[in-house]
């Protein structure tokens, strides 16, 4: 995947692969994280949690790692990702089993809600 920019043109949606990134940011794989259930369900709990207390709004990206030892770690907090067609909001909409016409439609939804 690598550094995506999205940009909107008189056609729609495009996405340009930025020139300065090495060959092997196209070789990267996304899959479902292979974790215990007790963590899957905690994830959600830690990301509402954050969300709250940071403010956000509609949507944010919250990437986690787990140390050595499986302890998970907040490694960011990215407010605004990319929801453009090949951004990997949409590819990890994809992994949940959502097509990017259902995630844009539960996006554009949940900003609505807020602002009606």
């Amino acid at each position: 995947m690598g550094s995506y920019s999205c940009a909107k043109t008189m056609q729609g949606m495009f996405v340009r692969r930025s020139s300065r990134l090495p060959a092997a940011w196209n070789q990267i794989k996304y899959r479902e994280a292979r974790i215990d259930e007790l963590t899957r369900q905690r994830l959600p709990q830690y990301a509402a949690k954050l969300c709250a207390r940071l403010n956000c709004h509609d949507y944010a990206r919250f990437d986690f790692r787990a140390d050595s030892k499986g302890e998970i770690k907040l490694l960011e907090v990215n407010p605004n990702p990319a929801w453009c067609w090949e951004g990997e909001l949409n590819i990890i909409a994809g992994i949940a089993g959502f097509t990017y016409s259902q995630f844009l439609e539960m996006l554009l939804k949940a900003a609505l809600g807020r602002v009606e």
